[in-house]
């Protein structure tokens, strides 16, 4: 939401444009811009909720890369590497952060409250569920 408080945001100088207050992303005080979340994105979000198979499918093409992406940076800050990163761990993590995001009806999807990009959000929440991931699989050896 604008610093005024309704649903225009001030841009530069006066310039004002009305957006979906949940879509914004605030740069700097008084300066917020929307953040693009693609008809795409949406309607990727919303076939996922409502069960097709289809939309699991394109989502899990989309992000894999991604995912992949963020299993090797948080395998590297947790300090793993070498014989201990093998192929089979990181597919272990991508499938089960997958798993994860289909599970409860698509919670994690559910609650994204597009205050990012979609991707952003994919990548900050496989981050935390890799951590936790690894972090319980270090309890239990």
């Amino acid at each position: 939401m604008g610093a005024n408080g309704s649903d225009f945001l001030r841009i530069h100088r006066g310039l004002e444009l009305k957006i979906d207050p949940l879509f914004c992303l605030q740069l700097e005080e008084g300066l917020e811009l929307p953040v693009a979340l693609s008809e795409l994105d949406r309607g990727l979000i919303k076939d996922c909720v409502e069960g097709s198979s289809q939309a699991w499918t394109t989502f899990c093409d989309r992000f894999a890369g991604l995912v992949m992406d963020v299993v090797d940076e948080t395998l590297a800050f947790a300090g793993i590497s070498g014989q201990d990163r093998t192929l089979s761990l990181r597919e272990e993590l991508a499938e089960g952060f997958f798993r994860e995001v289909r599970s409860n009806g698509f919670e994690l999807i559910r609650t994204f409250r597009g205050e990012s990009s979609l991707a952003t959000y994919v990548a900050v929440v496989a981050r935390r569920w890799i951590l936790g991931a690894l972090s319980k699989r270090k309890r239990s050896d």
